[in-house]
Formats: structure tokens, C-alpha cells, sequence
């Protein structure tokens, strides 16, 4: 029996996961990184990333990519919904937050 599945562009049957990439990060910064003055935070330049990794792994008949990346990381559903959509593979969107030791303060 499928169940619904949450994507970043919307929901689908788990039946149409395909083979997937269940713990994959198009981007990610430990707390704080939007901060640094060394490297940016760049929308762009990691679609342009992505794209070229979601067309890579599609060619191994990947269908899904799993984004494991957390709230305070760099997760940015926005950069990941072009992504899916630009290179037509399905990605979901995790949600919660890094574990206590290494993430951001309470």
C-alpha cells in the first residue's frame, strides 16, 4: 500500500520514489557559516552545483535525493525546489535540527 511522500515541489506516491539517495546535502554550513566573510552564502552558484550533481546521479538511474541538511545548516527549501525542477528529479526535504553537540545553541 503507498503512501504519500512530501517533496519540495509537492507530494507524491512512494511508489514513484524510484531508486533513491536517502542521506545526500546539495549544501551545508555548520551554525553560523552565513556569517563568514570568506565564503558567502551563494543561491546561485549552489543550483548551479546541484544541477550538475542531480544530473549526474540521474544518470545512475536515481530518481530521488533525500536532503538530509538541517534547519540551521544552510537548509533552503527554495534552492532545492529549483533544483528538482530545473533537473527534473524528485527531492525531499528534511526537517528538525543538527544534534546538540554540534549544532546551534538552545
Amino acid at each position: 500500500m503507498a503512501t504519500m511522500v512530501n517533496t519540495v515541489t509537492g507530494q507524491i506516491s512512494s511508489d514513484d520514489l524510484g531508486k533513491t539517495l536517502v542521506h545526500e546535502h546539495f549544501a551545508f554550513g555548520f551554525p553560523g557559516f552565513q556569517g563568514d566573510t570568506l565564503g558567502p552564502y551563494d543561491p546561485k552558484a549552489i543550483v548551479e552545483t546541484g544541477l550538475e550533481v542531480a544530473e549526474r546521479a540521474k544518470a545512475h538511474g536515481v530518481e530521488t535525493i533525500v536532503d538530509a541538511t538541517p534547519n540551521e545548516c544552510g537548509r533552503d527549501v527554495e534552492v532545492l525546489r529549483e533544483i528538482s525542477e530545473r533537473a527534473e528529479i524528485q527531492v525531499i526535504c528534511s526537517t528538525g535540527y543538527y544534534f546538540e553537540g554540534e549544532g546551534a545553541p538552545a
